[in-house]
């Protein structure tokens, strides 16, 4: 992980051309020996987000780039989620980062839902709770009425 001080592919660089093909050659071959994938441009194949900004050339146009990148292999890419960009005002670049999960942690929900039985005493509670299955229980009175004239 890091910065690369190159592009891969013209999307990650605004005004869009090509880097010096002699380095993204050299770095796909390394890529493919090391069996490396760009985590976040996988994650994100349609999307662009730039990691350093400056001025290019006599006319000191800006320029934008994502030449900060992780790598990462194709089997821990898949326990890995939430490739972001997170701006650092210190610095001249970008951060990147990664959430890695626990290669054998259990897939998971969102738990069980449960409600303090003491808040279900309250009287707001249950002055809502009233009013809304009441009105539950009209559209559901409505929805019968309804189907029975079918």
């Amino acid at each position: 992980m890091g910065d690369w001080n190159f592009v891969e592919d013209k999307v990650d660089r605004s005004p869009q051309h090509d880097d010096d093909l002699r380095v993204t050659n050299e770095m796909n071959k390394l890529k493919t020996s090391l069996d490396l994938l760009d985590g976040w441009r996988s994650s994100n194949p349609d999307s662009r987000s730039f990691t350093w900004e400056g001025m290019f050339g006599s006319e000191k146009k800006k320029i934008f780039l994502r030449i900060n990148r992780i790598y990462t292999t194709r089997d821990t890419w898949e326990i890995t989620n939430e490739y972001k960009t997170i701006n650092c005002d210190f610095s001249d670049h970008d951060g990147v980062a990664v959430t890695v999960r626990e290669a054998l942690a259990a897939e998971t929900g969102n738990g069980e839902v449960k409600l303090n039985r003491n808040i279900m005493k309250h009287p707001l509670f249950e002055k809502e709770a009233d009013r809304l299955l009441h009105k539950l229980e009209r559209k559901l009175n409505k929805y019968n009425r309804l189907e029975g004239r079918k």
